[in-house]
């Protein structure tokens, strides 16, 4: 029973995905969010139960891409269709690309998580955005605009809401390199940016909240950028963890 606690944690995470999208049908979009961030604590927590439990099995990875599809690709994907519909840059009758541009989310989070699953590069480091990084971006957008924030005219702009779903679907499959955060060494001097990341991350939700996960979206490609730089060339490009 104990190996199960992986699977339920999984299926938690995916109970949170199918619920967001309700919310985000129901006019609820913050709530969406919110679900959203709770299924990225059970997908975290999945992972370490499953280290922890020695409970790692070729089952748990395809149940947790599948759950993930769902929480960090179709959910987000229909929070930007809410932002097109709800700013009016849809047309209530006849076709309209504006209403449909945000398949690009869910369809290019389907092809990185098949891709990730099978590329043997990754072991220390991502190559293209993390899904879930992707989703919590997206998450954020509802709180911003609620808020009205210091961003919200360009969330809900037209070009942002028609063109941020291709720019996300591109980063999400592109070999960018990307930082993970499964330390094997605590050693500030050989992660530098690593520990740089987590203290603006830690700075920016205390002081703004939500309203600070673009920013700090900004900050983890840059970082990441200059630790690629940084480390030696020709070390290999590794990764793991969530895709």
């Amino acid at each position: 029973m104990m190996k199960q606690i992986p699977n339920l944690l999984t299926l938690s995470n995916l109970a949170c995905g199918c619920l967001a999208i309700a919310a985000v049908f129901n006019g609820k979009p913050v709530q969406a969010s919110w679900l959203m961030l709770l299924a990225a604590g059970f997908d975290f927590l999945d992972g370490f139960a499953a280290r922890l439990l020695k409970a790692n099995s070729p089952l748990g990875v395809q149940l947790d891409s599948l759950a993930d599809l769902v929480t960090f690709g179709v959910a987000p994907g229909f929070i930007m269709q809410y932002l097109a519909i709800s700013n009016g840059y849809c047309a209530a009758e006849g076709f309209c690309i504006n209403g449909y541009v945000f398949l690009a989310i869910p369809l290019f989070s389907a092809y990185r998580l098949a891709k990730f699953n099978i590329d043997e590069r990754q072991t220390t480091g991502f190559l293209g955005v993390p899904t879930p990084a992707n989703a919590l971006l997206i998450a954020s957008f509802p709180f911003i605009v609620e808020a009205q924030g210091l961003l919200e005219p360009v969330i809900t702009h037209f070009r942002f809401v028609t063109l941020f779903p291709v720019i996300s679907a591109y980063l999400l499959v592109s070999d960018l390199p990307l930082m993970a955060f499964k330390f094997k060494s605590f050693s500030l001097r050989a992660q530098p940016f690593h520990y740089t990341f987590l203290l603006i991350m830690l700075a920016g939700i205390i002081l703004q909240g939500w309203q600070s996960v673009p920013w700090i979206f900004l900050a983890y490609l840059l970082l990441s950028g200059a630790d690629y730089l940084w480390r030696k060339p020709g070390s290999a490009v590794q990764s793991s963890g969530t895709a």
